[in-house]
């Protein structure tokens, strides 16, 4: 095409009308009123076979195959021993009588039957309209149409339409040639000019001309002359990607995203939206869909990209979710640590790109304080979950924390009955050093515990929703079902503990009752 305009310049004219053949012949053959169904149309040209497809109103596609009459002339000018315009009046008089009479290139007078003829190009002709079939199949999505209109003077060789409807599967009253009936309003001034299927496409382009649709125009685009198809639909945004105008230049650009992982899984955060493209046509604010007509002089600033995607450590839902522990019976809620690339960081720390963040689920007894500005006696008894723990002792969500410069009671008893037993146990060691041998007026008596000293009280609870029997004491407090259960408190297997008594969150040193229904279970 480009060439086509340099050549018309270079003589020193310009092009009024360019079209396709195939858009000049269906405005001809298959008028609007007709476009509402699945029809196609062939234009059976000399070197190639021209196809059309109209549905739901429009046009709908276009295609060609490189093989059309000249094909089949060649083919007889070889068997007739003829010229190539020889070969073409042989090929149109083959299908007006039984015999077609020339001379072939010696100048002798021949006579062959016209079935003869048709022997000779079928196979040719069998290929033709197998291709011609497979185009209309392809354009179609992969269905046969409802109706075929052949134009052209390729297509009116005895066969071709009944070929063409077999490869599409229709009945062949379906495929037919048309002329004189798609051209009753138009009045031909040279008296006896034949209204036929030759006539069809020609006539389609002088309408094409006179109606100028459907032709090439030039515009301007950001200071370029640009050449481009006019469909009657033309607007900004065909112009701009025929000048192979970016395409993210005229939609607003997102800034760039931040990528980093919470807890191992991937968290993405978006960049923010940048100002859309400014466009102008004739001077006038536009945008993408401003339709365009020739000579009009388009300017395009391109979209801009917004601000990169930031966020600190406080943003993260993760983050604000308090820990709550219970310390010495009053609840506590505690601001979550997160360690990134292996560092504790604070809420006011950057995300970067690439980040890996861990929340910490847990608090040691050293940072509550600390987080508390509680100056704690060093020679206190540190307890989490009235177990004895140190300064570094981990304490996880709903965690109870002690620090107490007493002994805890059950702990109290304890020890004084070890210490007694244990002197009871070196008293005894002594007299039989003395003696040689045990000598029972010598040695003392093993001291009573307060445990065997009182009858314990038997209570029956459901942990888990198991009956679980605590004896040997006259009273019992929530913590000592630890000493029935194989929960180690050490080694935790969640994010917290949930701890309810009688589904309320259970207070460590509440005393139990027979009946009790106890929940003890890690949380993730």
């Amino acid at each position: 095409v480009d060439g086509l305009y340099k050549a018309v310049e270079a003589a020193g004219l310009h092009v009024a009308n360019l079209t396709l053949e195939p858009i000049a012949a269906i405005q001809v053959a298959i008028p609007e009123m007709y476009r509402m169904l699945n029809i196609a149309l062939v234009d059976v040209g000399a070197g190639t076979s021209d196809i059309s497809i109209t549905k739901d109103g429009a046009i709908v596609a276009y295609g060609m195959i490189p093989a059309a009459g000249d094909s089949l002339t060649e083919i007889i000018a070889q068997r007739c021993l003829v010229d190539f315009g020889t070969a073409e009046q042989i090929k149109r008089a083959a299908g007006a009588g039984e015999t077609v009479e020339y001379k072939d290139i010696m100048g002798l007078p021949q006579t062959v039957a016209s079935e003869e003829i048709m022997e000779a190009v079928r196979p040719a002709m069998q290929s033709m309209t197998k291709q011609v079939a497979e185009c209309i199949r392809d354009l179609n999505g992969d269905k046969a149409v409802s109706a075929v209109f052949v134009v052209g003077g390729g297509g009116i060789i005895p066969g071709y339409t009944d070929m063409l409807a077999e490869e599409l599967g229709i009945v062949k009253e379906r495929v037919a040639v048309r002329g004189e009936e798609v051209m009753g309003k138009i009045d031909f001034l040279e008296p006896g000019a034949a209204k036929n299927s030759l006539m069809v496409t020609p006539v389609g382009i002088c309408l094409n001309f006179y109606e100028q649709s459907n032709n090439f125009i030039f515009v301007t685009f950001n200071n370029r002359r640009i050449k481009i198809y006019d469909n009657n639909k033309l607007a900004v945004v065909d112009v701009a990607m025929q000048a192979e105008f970016p395409n993210d230049g005229l939609f607003p650009k997102r800034g760039q995203e931040l990528n980093f992982t919470v807890g191992g899984r991937q968290r993405i955060v978006r960049g923010l939206p940048g100002e859309a493209a400014v466009i102008t046509v004739g001077g006038e604010p536009a945008d993408i869909h401003t339709p365009v007509h020739a000579n009009d002089v388009i300017l395009v600033k391109e979209s801009t990209a917004g601000e990169a995607a930031a966020m600190m450590l406080s943003q993260l839902p993760e983050f604000n979710a308090a820990l709550q522990v219970i310390v010495n019976d009053r609840l506590v809620s505690l601001p979550r640590f997160a360690a990134v690339n292996g560092e504790l960081k604070s809420g006011y720390y950057g995300i970067c790109n690439g980040d890996e963040i861990e929340i910490l689920n847990y608090y040691t007894v050293r940072q509550i304080a600390e987080f508390m500005d509680v100056q704690v006696d060093p020679s206190c008894n540190l307890y989490v979950n009235n177990n004895k723990a140190e300064w570094d002792t981990p304490v996880y969500e709903n965690f109870s924390v002690l620090w107490t410069l007493e002994e805890l009671h059950f702990d109290v008893e304890t020890e004084q009955e070890e210490e007694e037993s244990e002197a009871w146990q070196q008293e005894t060691d002594a007299a039989e050093d003395e003696d040689g041998m045990e000598s029972p007026g010598k040695k003392p008596d093993r001291p009573e515990t307060k445990e065997e000293g009182r009858e314990g009280a038997a209570l029956t609870v459901f942990i888990n929703k198991k009956p679980v029997v605590l004896q040997g004491k006259a009273k019992y407090i929530f913590v000592d079902v630890f000493d029935y259960i194989d929960f180690d408190l050490s080694k935790p297997q969640g994010a917290s503990i949930v701890t309810n008594l009688n589904e309320e969150p259970a207070e460590y040193m509440k005393e139990l009752k027979d009946g009790d229904h106890i929940d003890i279970y890690w949380r993730n």
